[in-house]
C-alpha cells in the first residue's frame, strides 16, 4: 500500500474479476507497483488514472488483457517480460515509453488511437511467427531507435510518422507483404532503420522531398520492388541510405517527367546501369 501514498480498504470480487478499492483515489501506478505478480489475469484501471510509471506491470506473467481509459503515459518498462499479454486498450495514450512491451511475445493487439511516440524498444520482440501484432495507432509521429526490432506485425501505418530512429524496424517481420511504405512525411530516419524488414521485401516505397536527414544504410539487406519520388532536385540526402539494398538492378524508380539529365544519372548511380530501371512518368 505505501507505493500508493494509500491503503487498501477492500478487495472484492464483482461479476468474476477482483476489486481494489483504495482509500483515496491516484493518478499513478506507482514503480513497480505490481512486478512480477503471478496470480494478476487482467486489468481494468479507473477513469482517474492517467500514468502508469516504470516497470509497474514488469513480469507479470499470467496477465493477459489491459484496459487503461484515460492513462496517457505508460513508463519504461511498465509491461516488458509479460509474457502472455496479449490485449491493450489505451485510447488516450499519447506516449508509450522505453521498453514498455519489450518481449510480450503473445502480444496481437493494441489500441493507442491517440499515441504520438513509441520510445526505443518499446515493441521489441513481440509477436512471434504464429502471433503478428495489430496495432491501431494512426496518429504515430515519432518512432524510437529499435522500436519495433524483431517484432512480429501484420501490417503498419506510416503516414503520419515523421522520425524514425536508428534500427527502429531491425529485422522486424510485416505479414502483410503487399503494403506501401509511404514514407512521404518522414523527415528524419536513423541508420539501418529497415534493415532485412518485412522477409526483406518492399513493394512500394514513397520517398519524402528533400530537405531531410536519413542516415546510413537505411535499407540494408531489402529488395524494393518500385520506388515513387515526386521531385526533380537531386536528392542528396539519399546518397548512404540505399547502401546494401539488394537486387538494386532490378529496382524501379519512378521520377517526374522533364526530369533533368543529371537528375536521372543520380537514381541510375544507385540502382544500376541498366538502362530501363528509371522512369520519367509521375
Amino acid at each position: 500500500d505505501s507505493k500508493f501514498s494509500t491503503t487498501v480498504t477492500s478487495h472484492t470480487f464483482s461479476n468474476g474479476q477482483g476489486v481494489v478499492t483504495f482509500e483515496s483515489s491516484f493518478t499513478s501506478i506507482p514503480e513497480e507497483a505490481f512486478e512480477e505478480v503471478a496470480n494478476l489475469q487482467s486489468i481494468i484501471l479507473s477513469s482517474n488514472v492517467t500514468t502508469i510509471e516504470y516497470e509497474a506491470f514488469y513480469g507479470c506473467e499470467n496477465l493477459a488483457s489491459v484496459v487503461a481509459p484515460n492513462v496517457t503515459t505508460i513508463g519504461r518498462g511498465a509491461f516488458s517480460f509479460s509474457e502472455n499479454l496479449s490485449s491493450v486498450v489505451a485510447p488516450n495514450v499519447t506516449t508509450i515509453g522505453e521498453e514498455a512491451f519489450y518481449k510480450c511475445e503473445k502480444l496481437s493487439s493494441v489500441v493507442a488511437t491517440n499515441v504520438t511516440t513509441v520510445g526505443t524498444r518499446a515493441f521489441a520482440r513481440c509477436g512471434s511467427f504464429s502471433n503478428h501484432l495489430t496495432l491501431n495507432c494512426p496518429n504515430l509521429t515519432t518512432i524510437g531507435s529499435s522500436a519495433f526490432w524483431n517484432c512480429y506485425l501484420t501490417t503498419f501505418d506510416f503516414s503520419n510518422v515523421t522520425t524514425i530512429g536508428d534500427k527502429a524496424f531491425y529485422y522486424a517481420f510485416i505479414e502483410d507483404l503487399t503494403i506501401t511504405f509511404d514514407l512521404s512525411n518522414v523527415t528524419t530516419i536513423g541508420d539501418y532503420a529497415f534493415e532485412h524488414i518485412g522477409y526483406g521485401h518492399i513493394t512500394k516505397l514513397i520517398l519524402p522531398v528533400p530537405p531531410v536527414s536519413w542516415g546510413n544504410s537505411i535499407f540494408r539487406e531489402v529488395s524494393i520492388e518500385e520506388i515513387y519520388f515526386n521531385s526533380t532536385a537531386i536528392p542528396a540526402e539519399y546518397v548512404n541510405a540505399f547502401d546494401g539494398a539488394e537486387n538494386k538492378e532490378y529496382t524501379s524508380v519512378f521520377i517526374p517527367a522533364g526530369a533533368r539529365e543529371e537528375v536521372v544519372w543520380f537514381w541510375e548511380t544507385i540502382f544500376g546501369f541498366n538502362g530501363g530501371n528509371i522512369h520519367t512518368v509521375l
